[in-house]
């Protein structure tokens, strides 16, 4: 046999050779003449093709339907085998049975030729490899699922660490907010408090539940609205700070407003600190309250300080 793969044989040998592939080949074995006509089938492909008989004498562009037609390219294929001695194959090949089944086939096709090189029978090798590629497709599937599973659980414990490291920084976030002495509380754009520690709170005399979600300014310190140093330093953007007496607990309070922004530029939410200035304020006053004394040579029951009693 030639390396190109035709089979020149003699006529006696020839008709042994296919009757021995009819009879015994396990795969389906089409025959065709000159004409392409299908002269000779076997069993196999009786039961692969669901065609019997009736498609003897018939090339096989009669019987099978476009577009699997088209999708085989058999109509331009096989006169090269016959023409050129063309081997083409193994290719994939969809067919539909009579009975509506849908079967994947490999086909292969070669001559065989006479003694003067001229070929004889073109003929035809059909592979059933519907089962087989269920199962390689299933099997894919299944390895695609499994790996799914696997990338999912993993994501799963990515999440299960991230939810617990962000519980953890939480937790030590509020920890570190609470351990600030000065009363502090961060405010949204509407004056609304997200967050306060425990100081605020308590300077506010409200359990935080109750602080929450409320204006500032109906929580501590009690004003008839945002204070304007506050509005300046949302416009600004830029800190700002006051002095704000509180005489509901006779304390007085240095206040600074930090505005924080985003990554763009645009406004996130403001930072108050109210640093306690009593202790400073009533030293201030005590000193004022002597010096004045001196000067005036006055009982000290006389003077009057600008903040009250502190």
């Amino acid at each position: 046999m030639p390396d190109s793969g035709r089979l020149q044989l003699d006529e006696r040998t020839s008709r042994a050779l296919l009757d021995a592939l009819l009879a015994h080949a396990p795969v389906a074995v089409i025959v065709h003449d000159r004409n392409l006509k299908i002269v000779r089938i076997n069993a196999a492909f009786r039961q692969i093709t669901g065609c019997g008989d009736e498609v003897l004498g018939k090339s096989p562009w009669e019987f099978i339907p476009e577009p699997l037609l088209s999708e085989s390219g058999l109509k331009e294929k096989l006169p090269r085998v016959r023409d050129e001695g063309a081997v083409i194959g193994p290719e994939e090949l969809r067919y539909r049975t009579p009975d509506g089944r849908s079967v994947l086939l490999w086909q292969l096709a070669f001559p065989l030729m006479e003694p003067d090189g001229t070929v004889k029978f073109v003929v035809a090798f059909l592979y059933d490899v519907t089962t087989q590629k269920a199962v390689v497709l299933q099997t894919a599937l299944l390895k695609e699922a499994d790996e799914t599973r696997r990338a999912m659980l993993l994501m799963l414990e990515d999440l299960n660490e991230t939810a617990a490291a962000l519980t953890g920084a939480k937790r030590q976030w509020e920890e570190t907010f609470d351990a600030i002495l000065d009363p502090l509380f961060v405010h949204d754009r509407e004056f609304k408090i997200v967050q306060a520690n425990r100081a605020y709170a308590e300077a506010a005399g409200e359990p935080m539940e109750h602080v929450i979600g409320r204006p500032y300014y109906e929580v501590f310190p009690k004003t008839e609205g945002p204070l304007e140093m506050c509005r300046a330093a949302l416009q600004s953007g830029s800190p700002a700070g006051q002095e704000i007496l509180c005489p509901s607990i006779n304390k007085c309070f240095f206040l600074r407003a930090y505005p924080i922004k985003h990554a763009d530029g645009g406004y996130q939410f403001s930072i108050h600190v109210l640093e306690d200035i009593t202790a400073r304020k009533q030293a201030e006053e005590s000193l004022k309250k002597i010096e004045w004394l001196l000067t005036k040579q006055l009982p000290m029951e006389e003077y009057t300080p600008p903040y009250g009693n502190l």
